[in-house]
């Protein structure tokens, strides 16, 4: 081979080793990639709307009758007859049982005949009264009378005599043995006059007026005798009526120890328990902090989530200005339970206002996020998140105040705003999406 075609050879195998060589020196150096893109996050919105929001104090309590009656009997004896059970529904004045009277019947019949003969006795000790004045009296009077002025003209006639007497033994015309005579019948005349007139006055003043007193006495006594036997009577009648144990309420039976047939006396405790539920109450201890805040007549709301999730309106009833041996003090809330849905021994929470805010910026509590020790949230400006950092005030749990950092109608992240930072692409969807 001559030198020319090693020379050519030589330039061919340095062309192939440059082409080997520049092919591997650039697949060695890496190609510029373009950054990824960052997926837009779904989100939902709604619009920074003002509203009113308020912070509460929860209380819970018992729910408990209006008014309770524990019912006795105040006759002992055999029940005889039950009209109600546990759960009905009760009248006020409804007979819930029947004790037996047979022993109180007996007991009456016996009463009446004493009645009967004091009213007799009455009536005579009336007549004995009326008789006191009667013909009988008028008759004793009439001759007493006539007896005093028989005696009085016998008395004057021997007056007469002895004046003239007198004169004429003084003349020495009669004898003085005539004249002693005649002093003497004048003595007789004049003691039986005054006898007569005493007979006249105790018949017709003091025997009158003793009768009288005697048989109003006599009366008094019957009568009475008659009115003890009344007041026996009376007693009687009310134990009778008493046997039949009526409801002091209206209410429902909560408890009935009896049985018909058996012995029963109130030493045994309450025959029946009736509890007036048209109304319930809820007693509930406060804080000091809020004892102040708190006055009669004023509307709170209680819920009872057994009846119902949707709180009722209560009322407070009473406020106890003291404390209780732990540091709180008392309230009574009452609640109407026309329907009669809220039973005793239910449990209820009662809200008391705390602080209210009224036409204000309210936000769901989970859009507004939290962290180092910064409040914030993501606001959707036209496809991009924007975060916004917020004061805020009245914070429920379920609802906050925005009281800085944003402006009404600012459409707000509230859901999905855990997945975003400032500036990330959103795609609005969902139940919260914008109008």
């Amino acid at each position: 081979m001559g030198k020319k075609s090693i020379k050519w050879m030589a330039v061919c195998v340095m062309l192939a080793l440059s082409v080997l060589f520049g092919g591997c020196a650039q697949s060695a150096e890496p190609a510029e990639e373009a950054p990824p893109v960052k997926e837009a996050v779904t989100v939902q919105v709604a619009p920074a709307k003002k509203g009113d929001i308020q912070s509460e104090y929860l209380y819970s309590g018992k729910v408990k009758p209006i008014g309770e009656a524990n019912v006795v009997s105040t006759v002992a004896g055999t029940v005889q007859q039950i009209n109600y059970q546990v759960g009905d529904p009760v009248e006020k004045d409804a007979v819930l049982f029947q004790m037996g009277t047979e022993d109180i019947e007996n007991n009456l019949t016996v009463l009446k005949a004493q009645l009967e003969a004091t009213k007799a006795q009455v009536r005579s000790a009336q007549t004995g009264v009326e008789l006191v004045n009667g013909a009988a009296m008028q008759t004793q009077i009439q001759s007493a009378k006539t007896g005093l002025e028989q005696a009085e003209i016998a008395y004057n006639d021997m007056k007469t005599t002895y004046e003239n007497n007198k004169q004429l033994y003084e003349a020495g015309i009669i004898s003085k043995s005539d004249m002693d005579k005649t002093e003497t019948g004048m003595k007789n005349a004049e003691i039986a006059y005054n006898t007569a007139k005493t007979s006249y006055d105790l018949v017709a003043n003091q025997m009158p007026e003793e009768n009288l007193r005697k048989a109003q006495d006599g009366l008094a006594a019957a009568q009475a005798s008659q009115k003890a036997v009344e007041a026996q009577m009376a007693s009687a009648e009310k134990t009778l009526r008493d046997a039949a144990v009526k409801s002091p309420i209206t209410g429902v039976v909560t408890g009935c120890t009896l049985t018909e047939g058996t012995l029963y006396s109130s030493a045994a405790g309450p025959a029946f328990v009736i509890s007036d539920t048209s109304k319930v109450h809820i007693n509930v201890s406060i804080s000091e902090q809020l004892i102040n805040r708190v006055k009669p007549g004023q509307k709170v709301d209680v819920k009872i989530t057994a009846v119902s999730e949707t709180p009722l309106q209560g009322t407070i009833d009473t406020v106890n200005p003291a404390s209780n041996q732990t540091g709180t003090y008392e309230v009574k809330i009452v609640v109407d339970n026309a329907d009669g849905t809220l039973k005793s021994g239910m449990f209820g929470e009662v809200h008391f206002t705390k602080e209210k805010k009224e036409n204000v910026i309210v936000l769901p509590r989970e859009a507004v996020v939290t962290s180092g020790g910064e409040n914030y949230v993501f606001v959707n400006e036209d496809g991009v998140a924007r975060k916004k950092l917020v004061t805020i005030g009245i914070d429920t749990g379920k609802e906050v105040e925005v009281t800085g950092g944003l402006e009404e109608n600012s459409s707000v992240v509230v859901k999905g705003q855990a997945f975003l930072a400032d500036g990330d692409t959103v795609n609005v969807s969902g139940s919260g999406k914008e109008a």
